[in-house]
């Protein structure tokens, strides 16, 4: 299966999309602290892109997709909004 289905199988599979997703925040939340600061989402990104194919991006527009997934605005990607993020990533590369 190519990873541009296994995307797909995620965004329409709730308990597969739930286990990668519990599985990538555990990996990118680094200190444990239940969020995902600007220096575990670089990583994030950056692997993310690798997988899909694409360029990186240059910091300023890595600090730019943080800041856009960070809803409440506090410096930080909770949980909930990495998974807004996380589908985001997935749905970008299944409709690629």
């Amino acid at each position: 299966m190519s990873l541009k289905d296994e995307a797909k199988k995620l965004l329409n599979d709730k308990k597969a999309f739930d286990k990668a997703y519990d599985e990538c925040f555990a990996k990118y939340d680094k200190n444990k602290d239940g969020n995902i600061d600007l220096t575990e989402y670089l990583p994030f990104l950056k692997d993310m892109l690798t997988q899909m194919g694409r360029k990186q991006y240059d910091f300023k527009t890595t600090a730019y997709n943080f800041e856009k997934a960070d809803k409440d605005k506090n410096g930080q990607i909770s949980k909930e909004e990495f998974k807004k993020e996380f589908q985001k990533r997935l749905r970008d590369f299944a409709n690629s």
